[in-house]
């Protein structure tokens, strides 16, 4: 990863869990420290701030810096992806996409592997902010997402109750692997990172441009049906939480899900 993920140390909690925020490493912590497993556990524990904090999901093998939102829809959101300028190239490759990129403070890609942890073990809610040149606003949110793991390309497990006015973007893109410019199915240099069928799908990693009105075959940086209506976006963001009560998801529920298409079987309550 890059700069973003060093620092110096500083709590921000107290008892046995550590709460740690703004430049912060994770080089020097206290052997038997705890963190909270996302910005929802964060946003519990008292801190109602958007900030970077440290957080590490009950598998993950180390704690890692990710970006808070605590205003939108409640709080507790942990962003996964953040576009708004154009100052990060996401153009990039497979080991990028996998260990992720960027400034968490500016324009990022929190890394596939930190996503799998954040959402491969619970059901997360999914919620995907969009802007495009002319201030239009979208939003597209799903209350059921889970990634798998790298095995299994990182593909696109759960997805499942679409409300917004952007479009349901996503919805068919379940069972995807992800892709990148280097990988099949259709990734090239002309086609963005993402979880792609037809090559034609939602996709917000795209090349950032300026504002042009856009033929709905050609858009280098769009998603779901905001593309087609007025012209290329300008601001993109995506975030998770985990689903409240919270729902717990094991390798044999995700295999029942997909043979029966009955999600409730899959779902295991679990104490916050």
């Amino acid at each position: 990863m890059e700069s973003e993920f060093g620092g110096s140390l500083r709590d921000c909690a107290s008892d046995d869990v550590t709460v740690t925020k703004a430049n912060v490493t994770l080089t020097s912590t206290d052997a038997g420290s705890t963190y909270p497993k996302n910005c929802q556990e964060v946003q519990l524990l008292g801190h109602h701030v958007s900030d970077v904090y440290v957080i590490q999901p009950e598998h993950a093998p180390e704690p890692f810096k990710v970006l808070c939102n605590m205003d939108t829809t409640g709080g507790g959101w942990t962003y996964i992806m953040n576009r708004f300028n154009g100052s990060q190239n996401f153009d990039l490759y497979w080991d990028d996409y996998k260990n992720g990129f960027g400034d968490l403070r500016g324009e990022f890609w929190l890394g596939l592997e930190n996503i799998y942890h954040l959402t491969g073990h619970e059901i997360n809610e999914l919620l995907v902010e969009l802007a495009d040149w002319d201030g239009v606003q979208g939003f597209a949110r799903y209350n059921t997402f889970s990634i798998g793991d790298e095995d299994s390309g990182y593909a696109l497990e759960l997805l499942a109750g679409y409300s917004g006015n952007a479009g349901d973007g996503m919805g068919d893109e379940v069972g995807m692997k992800f892709s990148t410019r280097e990988r099949e199915p259709c990734a090239s240099e002309s086609l963005p990172a993402w979880w792609l069928r037809e090559c034609t799908a939602a996709h917000i990693t795209g090349k950032f441009g300026h504002r042009i009105e856009v033929n709905p075959e050609n858009c280098p940086f769009t998603a779901f049906e905001m593309c087609r209506i007025r012209s290329t976006l300008k601001e993109a963001r995506m975030m998770v939480r985990p689903r409240q009560p919270r729902l717990s998801l094991t390798s044999k529920c995700l295999k029942e899900e997909f043979e029966n298409l009955i999600l409730k079987r899959c779902f295991v309550s679990v104490n916050i």
